[in-house]
């Protein structure tokens, strides 16, 4: 017959005399997961709900930078505060509203960049994304990349129209006009590329999204099954502790 006398034989105890303890002190272990629950459940009540959105951002292949050039004054730096220093076209309330700005490689892509805010409603996030690209092309490095760049394709542009006036006298005067009308379509070819892409840098459209930002469904955090299963674990844990120390004690003092 099993008594509710538990034997400690050198600071030791097997499963089965856990088994007995925490039957003996139940109302201990009991009491704890209720309490430990309890807190867990407060925490998930008074919690804000928060909400993560991500999107990518994607460098236009004509820009003369890269995702290199943005990691050099992106990395280890605290994007949020770093947009709270700056002059955007916001509300002063909303960026309040933020929680965390993120922005990292996309690795399916190497001229991309992901993007993911939380903040403690969706549509501050998303209207967030919706103006990154424009932050992450007037940062003063990539602006003085698109200045130099639009400097180069204005020569070339200024090049071609030299050519345009006489193309013929451009070309030498070759007589093979098969070759010289295959030219003069290659460059003209080219004239319309060097124009379609400055108009890109004038109107800073080298960093776009991907595709429109999905909005979540469900708050990101709080977690509420995972802060739950914590908030149970924790109080048998801590009960079964309390447990052994009572049994411990009482042990001690026959």
């Amino acid at each position: 017959m099993v008594t509710n006398e538990i034997e400690v034989n050198e600071g030791e105890i097997n499963v089965y005399e856990l088994y007995l303890v925490i039957k003996k002190r139940r109302p201990i272990v009991l009491a704890c997961i209720i309490l430990s629950s309890l807190i867990a459940v407060a925490y998930i009540l008074i919690s804000p709900n928060s909400y993560k959105v991500s999107n990518v951002v994607v460098i236009d292949p004509t820009a003369s930078f890269g995702v290199d050039e943005f990691n050099v004054f992106l990395a280890d730096r605290d994007i949020l505060q770093l947009l709270k220093l700056q002059k955007l076209d916001l509300d002063n309330s909303f960026l309040d509203k933020v929680l965390e700005v993120k922005i990292s490689p996309f690795k399916k892509n190497a001229r991309a960049l992901q993007i993911d805010v939380t903040a403690l409603d969706k549509e501050t996030g998303a209207r967030l994304i919706k103006l990154m690209p424009h932050y992450l092309q007037t940062r003063p490095f990539i602006m003085n990349k698109i200045g130099e760049q639009k400097k180069i394709l204005q020569e070339n542009i200024n090049d071609l129209d030299e050519f345009k006036k006489n193309p013929i006298k451009q070309l030498n005067g070759s007589g093979n006009m098969f070759l010289i009308g295959s030219e003069i379509y290659s460059l003209h070819e080219r004239y319309n590329q060097y124009c379609s892409t400055l108009e890109k840098h004038k109107n800073l459209q080298l960093v776009t999204l991907a595709g429109d930002t999905p909005l979540p469904t469900k708050p990101n955090k709080p977690k509420k099954l995972m802060v739950t299963l914590i908030g149970v674990f924790m109080g048998l844990f801590i009960g079964v502790c309390i447990a052994l120390i009572m049994e411990w004690h009482s042990f001690n003092h026959k």
